[in-house]
């Protein structure tokens, strides 16, 4: 039996197992008279041991234990109450929680109920926080006054999520315009999103939407690649979350310096820099197969092409004062055939009618008319011929022993072309255009009948002259770069002192002539078409005639009166 010493609150049990407090409720304890300091009972209704320290009776216990707290985000604008749980140890019955600002401030829970001795919920209206005192401190005060804080645990809103990966979000050419790219971000609650810069730079020339996120504008040209990097923020109710990003703006390579050359015509022309017909200086590369250079473009108001004249030696250009519907002063109508040291000269009269070619649909082919002439003999009365390019004495069995190489004239740098740049623009292009087609002429091309000749391919390499039964032919042959070669145009006809003219480009060919049927069909018949015989026939690499007698032979571009001339050259367009 347990034996009990003392009476009252200084009383406590012994017992063959040790000792115990007296107890009492809290109410019975209240109760007492003659309390003396140091008295010590154990409380019922609180389930503490408490002492009396003289004026009021002091609970014995440990502090609450706080391990975690759910949920750790707070919308403050969703409205409604936010419960949450908070986890640990020795929450005692009567245990209440307060939840501290980082300015102080506390939020007092209602209801908060004891789960268990390891549990709380702690109930209170999510308006209460404010973005701009968190994080909130979450704090247990238990009975005996005994409390704990685990701090920073309550966030107010949550900060926004980045779509965009970081890294280059756009490489762009500085002429482009519109939207370069757009950064996205999310927030969890739902909150607009403000977008802003918060260190370096967008491109210049560039601006960022603050609310959408677009990045766009007129980047400012630059010189060479440049990367611009920044540090973008995602701004949600005052949550901020930041990223790195870059852009990467490339120069058009539009040719209007060295360094934005442009590389293949197809390309420069996809920028459409152009606005009106005529004629551009611009610098290219021709497919990176040279050093940058000054280049002439013809633009015609859909497609733009390369400008270049062929010449050689001693004369400047072929036929460079004079062209195949060319008026070229008063009087003259629109073609002379002109030979070096030769008195066998062509001119027109001053009727102004070709009656024999005047009636074939030139037109069709070349998308102009070609001017009209009569068709006569004699010397030019002015004086204005230019040389021709190919020099043939008369009486000849074969070609000539030797070719003449053939030049080609840069018009921006007033120069024959390097043979590098030469070489490239030929490996370049594949269309001529036929408004600037070759145009080939010959004169007092008379000969015997042409029925034995009829079948003779005009794209072969074999001279007419050496099959001939007599007469006096005018041939003109050109060569490409692979030695394949070429008749161009043969002017045989069954009649005396007459003409014939040929047009062709890279895939069409027209002939004509005087004093009866020529050699390869009326007024461009079926057994003169095809054009070039090879691609690179464009820009022939050199050119041979042959004639007889008094006979003369030439060809230059085409003259065309809205492309006109540059330096008193006839051009070539292509592409």
């Amino acid at each position: 039996m347990p034996v009990f010493v003392g009476a009252g609150t200084s009383s406590f049990m012994k017992d063959t197992g040790g000792v115990g407090f007296s107890t009492a409720t809290t109410t019975t304890r209240n109760a007492l008279s003659g309390v003396r300091p140091g008295q010590i009972i154990f409380n019922h209704t609180t389930n503490l041991p408490e002492y009396y320290n003289g004026s009021s009776w002091i609970a014995i216990d440990s502090p609450p234990i706080i391990s975690s707290v759910s949920p750790t985000e707070v919308d403050s604008t969703a409205g409604g109450n936010v419960t949450f749980t908070i986890n640990g140890d020795r929450f005692s019955v009567g245990a209440t929680v307060k939840l501290v600002s980082n300015t102080g401030v506390e939020l007092t829970p209602s209801p908060v109920t004891r789960v268990s001795a390891t549990q709380l919920t702690a109930v209170i209206a999510k308006n209460s926080f404010v973005n701009a005192q968190e994080p909130y401190d979450v704090k247990v005060i238990n009975a005996s006054g005994l409390s704990t804080v685990l701090a920073d645990q309550i966030n107010v809103d949550s900060a926004p999520t980045w779509n965009t990966s970081a890294g280059t979000v756009a490489t762009i050419l500085d002429n482009a315009t519109g939207t370069h790219a757009t950064l996205s971000a999310t927030d969890a609650e739902g909150d607009t999103i403000a977008y802003s810069v918060v260190s370096g730079s967008i491109p210049a020339g560039t601006s960022l939407n603050s609310s959408t996120g677009v990045i766009s504008g007129d980047p400012t040209n630059v010189n060479s690649s440049t990367t611009s990097s920044f540090n973008a923020r995602a701004t949600a109710n005052s949550k901020t979350t930041d990223r790195s990003f870059s852009i990467v703006v490339n120069p058009t390579l539009d040719g209007t310096s060295s360094g934005r050359a442009f590389s293949t015509l197809s390309a420069f022309a996809a920028l459409n820099t152009l606005s009106s017909v005529g004629y551009y200086d611009r610098w290219t590369t021709l497919g990176g197969a040279v050093t940058a250079f000054n280049q002439k473009l013809y633009y015609d108001g859909s497609d733009t092409w390369y400008v270049t004249s062929p010449s050689h030696s001693g004369d400047g250009a072929m036929m460079n004062g004079s062209a195949f519907g060319y008026q070229e002063s008063p009087g003259l109508g629109a073609f002379k055939a002109i030979g070096i040291n030769r008195n066998h000269l062509r001119r027109a009269s001053g009727s102004g009618i070709w009656s024999y070619i005047s009636s074939w649909a030139v037109s069709d082919f070349l998308g102009v008319a070609l001017a009209a002439s009569s068709d006569s003999q004699g010397s030019h009365p002015n004086g204005d011929s230019e040389s021709s390019p190919i020099d043939l004495v008369g009486n000849q069995t074969s070609l000539e022993s030797s070719w003449v190489t053939l030049e080609y004239y840069n018009h921006t740098g007033t120069t024959n072309y390097t043979t590098a740049q030469k070489n490239a623009l030929r490996a370049a292009v594949t269309e001529l255009n036929f408004k600037t087609a070759w145009c080939g002429i010959t004169g007092d091309d008379d000969g015997q009948s042409t029925s034995n000749y009829s079948n003779t391919n005009w794209r072969n390499s074999t001279p007419i002259y050496s099959n001939s039964q007599g007469g006096t032919p005018a041939t003109i042959f050109f060569k490409d770069t692979d030695g394949q070669t070429q008749k161009l145009m043969a002017g045989q006809s069954n009649s005396n002192e007459h003409m014939t003219v040929c047009v062709w480009s890279h895939n069409a060919a027209l002939i004509m002539g005087s004093g009866g049927t020529n050699l390869f069909g009326t007024g461009g018949g079926a057994a003169y078409t095809g054009g070039m015989k090879t691609t690179k026939m464009i820009m022939p690499d050199q050119f041979n005639g042959e004639v007889g007698q008094s006979s003369t032979s030439f060809a230059c571009p085409l003259y065309n009166s809205t492309i006109g001339r540059l330096n008193s050259r006839n051009v070539l367009l292509y592409k």
